[in-house]
């Protein structure tokens, strides 16, 4: 008597299976389901609400003759019995008693719906007293079971050996395309959710799963591409990618790389129309191979000991552009053209740019300013007067007078200047002469 008052229920696993198959289903599809595997053992439980008054109207649609119960505790306001009144006329249910215990399926609607349908009854025939218990299919070299079903008794035994949908609830139509390694992915102590997602055991493309409905898809902000996902990713570790930039044509960077898709440009990046590969390379994204020949801005933009190295400390003191003196790629070497009207033109020999910049400015301090741009400017302290006659009489030059040393020299009869007395025509000194000759 014992056995045939126990009630039939579903095991955990078989619960589990039925809430992944029924999961994205219609309340109704969920009903039809239970009626159609429970039949007559099956019930509704109600009290009455509006929710439950909705579910025993979607279940009468399919079956007509279904059962409701409710639990009566005596204590139900008099406009409830009205309602049941109404409802059992409505439907034509049949009164009764204290009907026999019953698969029943929760009013409250929803997840809780599809647990309780899947979780109430199991298939046997009717018994006196209630339904009849549960009994496990046989497995091989061991004894039929009653009750949940142990699985530490089949440890070892491929799941599809049982669950192929004849012995027991096989893997659904809507599993995602896996091999039949059911434990490597789900327990049966609890088979939902999932406890892991063993990417080894998936058969098919990424997107096969990752499509938005079965799971996460390429969000829209994704970098354009037609590649699978693990060209880029692996399941270990999904960010950081691994991208190939092989298969990108050259200089389309910033199609990716527009600070929405992709890391872009930083904003203390120096100003540019290039492309990010004509100075970085892919592999290696420091140091950078900088081509100047597209730059829009003047090199103290960048060259600021910030963006780029700045001009040293030793540096003579200039607000003039660097390409005023330096060129790209050499450097070091200077090549500035003096085209003030103040040079006196290129001496015989390379000075250095201190030899005149005494100061470390780009201004010269002329020792003798009011001569600046004549030889006096720089060397009226090296003039010597007395080699310098100016008359007969021993009147001499100054230095103001010859500061122009390549000009001509005369030689007069007196201060008046009227009458030479020899003449030295000019250019007499010149900056590019091998010896300063008198």
């Amino acid at each position: 008597m014992e056995a045939e008052t126990e009630r039939y229920l579903m095991d955990e696993l078989e619960a589990g299976e039925a809430a992944v198959e029924l999961d994205d289903k219609e309340p109704q599809e969920v009903l039809e389901w239970a009626i159609e595997k429970f039949g007559r053992r099956l019930g509704i439980c109600s009290s009455f609400q509006a929710e439950g008054c909705v579910l025993i109207d979607m279940a009468w649609r399919i079956d007509p003759g279904i059962r409701v119960f409710t639990i009566d505790t005596g204590r139900q306001p008099e406009e409830t019995y009205q309602l049941i009144d109404k409802i059992r006329d409505k439907y034509g249910i049949r009164r009764g008693s204290r009907p026999a215990p019953a698969a029943t399926a929760s009013a409250t609607g929803g997840a809780t719906t599809t647990a309780s349908a899947a979780v109430a009854a199991r298939s046997g025939a009717a018994a006196r007293g209630g339904l009849p218990r549960v009994v496990a299919p046989a497995v091989a070299g061991m004894p039929a079971q009653t009750g949940p079903f142990d699985h530490r008794n089949v440890m070892g035994t491929n799941c599809v050996s049982c669950h192929n949908n004849a012995g027991a609830v096989g893997k659904p139509s809507t599993h995602i395309a896996t091999s039949d390694a059911c434990a490597t992915c789900h327990t049966t102590l609890a088979w939902l959710p999932v406890a892991r997602v063993d990417h080894t055991q998936v058969r098919g493309t990424c997107a096969s799963c990752h499509n938005g409905t079965i799971a996460v898809a390429k969000p829209s902000t994704h970098v354009p591409t037609t590649s699978a996902c693990d060209s880029c990713h692996t399941t270990n570790a999904w960010t950081p990618a691994r991208f190939d930039h092989a298969t990108v044509a050259p200089h389309s960077c910033t199609s990716c790389h527009d600070a929405v898709h992709a890391i872009g440009r930083p904003r203390n990046h120096i100003p540019t129309t290039q492309q990010c590969d004509t100075c970085h390379g892919t592999l290696a994204w420091k140091p950078v191979k900088i081509d100047h020949s597209a730059f829009t801005t003047g090199c103290a933009s960048c060259h600021n000991n910030a963006g780029a190295v700045g001009k040293p400390t030793a540096h003579m003191g200039t607000q003039r552009e660097c390409a005023t003196c330096h060129t790209y790629p050499d450097w070091s070497a200077i090549r500035f053209a003096h085209a003030s009207t103040a040079y006196p033109g290129q001496h015989r020999a390379a000075l250095s740019c201190t030899a005149c910049h005494t100061s470390n400015t780009d201004q010269v301090p002329y020792l003798a300013a009011a001569n600046a741009g004549t030889c006096g400017g720089c060397h009226a302290k090296d003039f010597k007067a007395a080699a310098h006659p100016k008359t007969v009489k021993d009147q001499l030059y100054s230095a103001s007078e010859l500061a122009n040393c390549s000009g001509a020299c005369h030689i007069y009869s007196d201060s008046t200047q009227a009458t030479r007395t020899r003449s030295l025509p000019g250019p007499y000194h010149r900056v590019s002469d091998g010896a300063f000759k008198h």
